[in-house]
C-alpha cells in the first residue's frame, strides 16, 4: 500500500460515460486540501471497458491520479468490490457516476471520520431533476432521490447507501469476507449490497457518522423521474427487511421474516386505501403515501419471481418503461 495516498475516491460505473465524467470532473474543481494526497479508483463494469476512454481524456491533465479498472463481469458487488481491491488507502470515499461532489466534500468526510472515530460516515444527497419530471410529483421525487440528516456531524444510529460515504477498510474488515466485503451472489443484480455489509458492521459493534456538509448532486435522468421507476425501487427497498432475514449468515430467522412478511401486508393495506382515496381527490402529496403501500408490498412479496434486477443488464437496447399514472 502506497503510504503517500490518504483516502482513495471509488466510483463504480457502469455504461454512464457523461456522469462519470461529471463526477470526476467535480472532484477535481474542489478546493480540498485532502485532495493533495488521495486518488481516484474508476471501478468500470461494462465488459466492453466503455468508461477507459473517459479515464485516457481526464487523466493526463488530472492533479490526482486516477486509476482505471476493468471488471467485465457485470454486477454492483462485483464493481464496488473490484474499486476495493485497485485502492491504495485503508480509507475509501465513495461516490456515484450519477453524482457530483460540491466544494468541500472529501475534507468534511474525512473530518467527520476523524472527529467522531465512526467506521463509516455516510453524507447528504440533493437531487436535481430534469425538466422533464413530471410536475405533479416534483416534490416526492426530490425526496426520493435525495438523503437528509441530522443538520450537524454526529454519531448515527442507522446506515444509509453507499453513494456518498466514507468507510475506514481496517475497521470494518473483521465484520466482512476479506476478498468479497460486497457479497455478490446476494446483491448483483438487485442491489441492496450496501445493505448487507452495513448490516454486518453494525452487528460488528462498529458506529455510523453523518457529515451534514459533505453534500453530494445527485442528477436524475428523465428515465428514472417519474412513478413507474421510484415505485419498482419502492418495492425492492420494502424486500429488504425480509430478505436480510431469509439470508441471514447465521441462518433463516424465520420468526422474523413471519413479523416483516405480516407488517408489510397490513402497511400495503392501510397505505394503499388511504393512497387509492388520495388519488381520487387528487391530494398533491399521494405519491408520498403510494410509495409507502408499495414498499409494505414487498416484505411479504420477497421471494423469486418478485424480485427486481436493477443491475448486471448486458443488453445495450434500452427498454420502454411504462409509466405510472398520475
Amino acid at each position: 500500500m502506497s503510504q503517500s495516498v490518504s483516502v482513495s475516491i471509488v466510483i463504480p460505473t457502469f455504461r454512464r460515460n457523461d456522469g462519470l465524467k461529471n463526477a470526476v470532473e467535480s472532484i477535481l474543481a474542489m478546493s480540498d486540501a485532502s485532495l493533495e494526497t488521495a486518488e481516484i479508483v474508476i471501478a468500470d463494469n461494462s465488459p466492453e471497458a466503455g468508461a477507459e476512454g473517459i479515464v485516457k481524456q481526464l487523466a493526463p491533465n488530472s492533479r490526482v491520479p486516477i486509476i482505471y479498472v476493468s471488471e467485465p463481469t457485470p454486477g454492483v458487488s462485483n464493481a464496488r468490490n473490484a474499486g476495493l481491491a485497485s485502492a491504495n488507502s485503508r480509507i475509501i470515499a465513495f461516490i456515484d457516476d450519477d453524482e457530483t461532489a460540491q466544494n468541500g466534500w472529501l475534507d468534511a468526510l474525512l473530518s467527520a471520520h476523524t472527529t467522531l472515530d465512526a467506521a463509516v460516515v455516510f453524507g447528504p444527497v440533493e437531487t436535481v431533476l430534469p425538466a422533464e419530471a413530471p410536475e405533479a410529483h416534483k416534490e416526492y421525487l426530490e425526496d426520493f432521490f435525495s438523503r437528509e440528516g441530522p443538520d450537524q456531524t454526529q454519531i448515527i444510529d442507522t446506515a444509509f447507501g453507499c453513494g456518498n460515504a466514507l468507510l475506514d477498510l481496517d475497521r470494518i474488515a473483521p465484520c466482512l469476507d476479506k476478498d468479497a466485503p460486497f457479497f455478490a451472489k446476494i446483491a448483483n443484480e438487485t442491489g441492496g449490497e450496501d445493505d448487507y455489509l452495513f448490516a454486518r458492521v453494525e452487528k460488528g459493534g462498529e458506529t455510523f457518522g453523518w457529515a451534514h456538509n459533505a453534500v453530494v448532486d445527485e442528477h436524475v435522468p428523465a428515465s428514472r423521474a417519474h412513478l413507474g421507476y421510484t415505485l419498482k425501487r419502492a418495492f425492492a427497498y420494502g424486500q429488504g427487511p425480509s430478505t436480510n432475514c431469509w439470508r441471514n449468515s447465521k441462518g433463516v430467522d424465520l420468526p422474523r421474516l413471519i413479523m416483516w412478511m405480516i407488517i408489510g401486508t397490513g402497511q400495503f393495506i392501510v397505505y394503499g386505501v388511504i393512497a387509492l382515496v388520495m388519488f381520487a381527490v387528487r391530494y398533491p402529496k399521494r405519491a408520498f403515501m403510494l410509495d409507502k403501500a408499495i414498499r409494505g408490498l414487498g416484505k411479504p412479496l420477497w421471494f423469486p419471481p418478485f424480485e427486481f434486477k436493477f443491475y448486471g443488464d448486458l443488453s445495450k437496447k434500452k427498454k420502454t418503461t411504462q409509466h405510472a399514472p398520475s
